[in-house]
C-alpha cells in the first residue's frame, strides 16, 4: 500500500532553492570591489584600473547571467543592452582616463531610454492586472 499525503488546498508551496548566483557574495561582491576601486581611484594609488576592470566585468557577468536566467519582453531587453552598453561605456572612461565625451553621452542617453520604457511598460502591466470590483460579479 503506499502513502499519499491528503491533497490539503491551503497548504503553501515548498520554498525553492536558491541558486548560487543568488548568493549575497555574488549579489554584493562585485559592488564592494567597484567602491574599494573608486576609493582608490580618487586616492591615486596603484592598482586602481585593475580593480575597477574586474568590478566592471564582474557586474557585466552578474548581469548576463541574472538576464538569461529567464525569459524577457522586448522592453527588457532594450533596458538590458541599455545597461550593458553603459557599463562598457563606464570601463572606457574610468579604466581609460581619456574617455570619449560622447559616447558617454550617448551611452546615457540610451539608458534613460530604456530605464523609462522598462518604467512605463511595468507599470502598465501593473495597473491591467489590478483586480477591478466589477469583476467579482
Amino acid at each position: 500500500m503506499q502513502k499519499s499525503e491528503p491533497e490539503l488546498l491551503d497548504q503553501f508551496d515548498e520554498e525553492t532553492e536558491r541558486k548560487w548566483f543568488h548568493h549575497s557574495a555574488v549579489v554584493y561582491g562585485p559592488m564592494v570591489m567597484l567602491c574599494i576601486g573608486l576609493i582608490f581611484r580618487v586616492q591615486h594609488w596603484p592598482g586602481t584600473r585593475l580593480i575597477l576592470l574586474l568590478a566592471m566585468a564582474l557586474i557585466v557577468t552578474r548581469s548576463f547571467i541574472y538576464f538569461f536566467s529567464s525569459q524577457r519582453k522586448w522592453f527588457e531587453w532594450i533596458y538590458f543592452a541599455s545597461r550593458i552598453l553603459l557599463m562598457l561605456t563606464l570601463v572606457y572612461y574610468f579604466v581609460w582616463s581619456s574617455g570619449n565625451r560622447r559616447l558617454m553621452v550617448f551611452a546615457l542617453s540610451f539608458f534613460s531610454i530604456g530605464v523609462l520604457l522598462y518604467f512605463f511598460n511595468t507599470r502598465k502591466q501593473k495597473s491591467d492586472l489590478i483586480e477591478r470590483e466589477e469583476d467579482d460579479y
